[in-house]
């Protein structure tokens, strides 16, 4: 839910910027990268509060907790009318994030080593659908006026209210995902009351079980490689998805590749299909025969293979030559299908993550812990790449490849990362 909550507003964010705040065009990119990274910003103070607390109540409980503020979050946003209503909004939605971590604590408790990596597998699919469903939701309804005024015209409520209707649809499929788990979850978790240890500085529940304190949960052997190893991946893959949709866009001259909006989206369809057969097939497979370390190393070489290949394919197509253009089509092709593969870096932090645990009645805050580390890198890695790249392409650093060639010298350090992991990870 969250990523779709999260990603919903991107199409539409600058218009909506504009339509309720009295601003020059030079200050809306500023004021829209404000309310995208508002989100992430306010979740990674929240999410320790929302693991902890899933792990002394229960599951179940903090899930709908969630789902239901979720659902009020996006509603509140489509509606509002000026910018402090639209931040106020954008972070109530970011309060109330914590169902995926969450939900991805009550699947390590519920797989065992034999289904967690088809488990997670397929948790790492449901994410990336809401990565690619939530951009096409806000772009088909954001002012369904102007776009469907055969249908929508003479509906005073969405012309005073152009993008309350992306706001609706995803509150209504929060409050759906909340009817869900009230209905269908069986927290099966003993609820048990906790007092805190004096001595320790844990808190112990009534059958003397000592929960660890968050300082000594980091500290446990190996927390501290993972949570290093899943921050790191989520700077390469933050920082790709954002200068690779810019570098799609951008003119051929200039060091993208000049794409139109119909082609970025096939691309980007067949990059998703191409993702589908990495997490669902390729993954156990790969997780059967080399493990968690073994699929880390494998993406680490892989990452800056991908980076470079975007810089070849400008290069290519500068060249204009028939053969440059047959070894473009190659390279493309390699991009679709080797590049996607990356994600199953994801995967595999989580899977580590689990396995590194030091009890699995603290699983909902070590999660917690890893996601805002996350929330951190995600709120800072766009803007910052994307800088990065809006410098290389008017400069002509690199002939407008300063951002890969940057990511490329980075991406290594993920065999370090997992270098520190523990054996039997």
């Amino acid at each position: 839910m969250e990523p779709l909550a999260f990603y919903t507003i991107f199409p539409y964010i600058a218009q909506m910027t504009k339509h309720n705040g009295d601003i020059p065009d030079t200050d809306v990119g500023f004021y829209s990268g404000v309310f995208e990274s508002l989100f992430s910003t306010v979740q990674a103070v929240v999410l320790i509060f929302w693991g902890s607390m899933a792990d002394r109540v229960g599951y179940k409980y903090m899930l709908v907790c969630s789902l239901c503020g979720m659902a009020g979050g996006p509603v509140l946003f489509g509606f509002s009318t000026s910018l402090w209503q639209m931040a106020v909004f954008r972070g109530m939605t970011g309060i109330f994030s914590g169902s995926n971590i969450i939900i991805r604590s009550m699947l390590m408790q519920l797989c065992t080593p034999e289904t967690q990596a088809r488990t997670f597998s397929w948790y790492t699919f449901a994410d990336i659908i809401a990565l690619f469903a939530g951009p096409l939701l806000g772009g088909a309804l954001a002012d369904p006026v102007s776009q469907y005024p055969a249908v929508f015209k003479g509906l005073s409520l969405f012309e005073h209210f152009p993008y309350a209707l992306p706001g609706m649809v995803t509150g209504a499929v929060c409050a759906s995902g909340a009817a869900v788990a009230v209905l269908f979850i069986d927290d099966s978790r003993k609820d048990s009351k906790e007092e805190p240890d004096a001595a320790s500085g844990e808190r112990e529940d009534s059958q003397g079980h000592h929960r660890p304190s968050i300082g000594k949960l980091i500290k446990a052997p190996g927390v501290i490689g993972v949570l290093c190893t899943l921050s790191h991946v989520k700077l390469l893959g933050s920082s790709m998805m954002a200068v690779s949709t810019t570098a799609l866009y951008t003119p051929v001259r200039l060091g993208g590749m000049g794409y139109c909006s119909r082609q970025i989206a096939t691309l980007i369809a067949a990059q998703g299909a191409c993702e589908t057969i990495w997490l669902l097939l390729v993954f156990p497979f790969l997780h059967r025969r080399v493990g968690t370390k073994g699929i880390l190393y494998l993406c680490a070489t892989m990452f800056p293979l991908v980076f470079a290949d975007y810089g070849a394919l400008n290069e290519l197509l500068r060249s204009g030559s028939e053969v440059a253009r047959a070894w473009y089509l190659v390279g493309l092709g390699g991009l679709v299908v080797f590049g996607s593969g990356v994600l199953m870096a994801s995967a595999s932090g989580q899977l580590a993550l689990q396995n590194v645990s030091p009890d699995p009645q603290v699983l909902g805050t070590l999660n917690a812990v890893a996601e805002s580390c996350s929330s951190i890198v995600k709120t800072v890695t766009p803007a910052a790449s994307a800088a990065v790249f809006a410098i290389g392409v008017r400069e002509q650093v690199l002939r407008g490849h300063l951002a890969w060639f940057i990511l490329m010298l980075i991406s290594p350090a993920l065999f370090a990362t997992t270098q520190w992991l523990p054996r039997g990870v």
